[in-house]
């Protein structure tokens, strides 16, 4: 599966920066090794957020994985600290490699969907899908790159550089009291609904009902 992990900052009607006082909104990060927003992503992640095998290669563009922030600000003169280090840590090939396409559990659709990858990805290992070419994503921080969004009604958009057949996604979201400043765990994921998956371009599309979040979140596709 591709795993996209995005950083997002949930909100209502008031964008919070940082640590925001508790209002009806909420800062999301997205995880996946393709996406980071502030709607804390794979895995999308950004929460982390990931992306199903079926799906191709690619990773969620909006809110935008980690990795894939990482590669639009280029591999070579990174814009973030966090994209910084991550650099430092596994070097610019995995950026380059922003799409790379991984399949956890090849099978039928009705199998992806009641998989349980938690005893495939490790809890602290999200991001990267416990791949340790991406580990550099794996780190609690903080300043990830997010990007604001309102709870609610919502879109998510995944960049598919080679387009397959969109069977399955699964997507999830920090629990409320989930922490920035800790590790991307199972625990605290719950799992979103998701609607159909359609393929516009080279973009796959879905739709979902994000919780009502305060703070700094995470989403995680796979």
């Amino acid at each position: 599966s591709d795993v996209c992990s995005s950083d997002l900052h949930v909100r209502v009607r008031l964008f919070i920066t940082r640590l925001p006082r508790r209002t009806s909104g909420a800062i999301v990060e997205g995880t996946a090794l393709r996406s980071q927003t502030r709607f804390t992503g794979v895995a999308t992640l950004s929460l982390l957020a990931t992306t199903a095998a079926v799906i191709g290669h690619g990773s969620l563009s909006y809110p935008p994985s980690r990795i894939y922030i990482a590669w639009q600000d280029g591999p070579e003169a990174p814009l973030s600290d966090a994209v910084a280090d991550a650099i430092a840590i596994g070097g610019t090939q995995p950026l380059y490699d922003w799409n790379e396409l991984v399949a956890f559990h090849p099978g039928t659709a009705d199998y992806q969907r009641t998989i349980d990858y938690s005893q495939s990805i490790p809890d602290g290992q999200l991001a990267s899908a416990g791949n340790p070419k991406y580990s550099g994503f794996d780190q609690v921080r903080d300043d990830w790159p997010s990007t604001a969004v309102e709870s609610g009604p919502f879109e998510f958009i995944l960049s598919a550089t080679t387009p397959h057949d969109p069977k399955v996604m699964r997507a999830y979201i920090t629990s409320a009291d989930w922490d920035p400043l800790q590790p991307l765990n199972w625990a605290q994921m719950e799992e979103l609904q998701l609607g159909p998956i359609t393929l516009v371009d080279q973009e796959y599309r879905f739709n979902t009902i994000l919780p009502e979040r305060t703070g700094k979140q995470a989403v995680y596709v796979i």
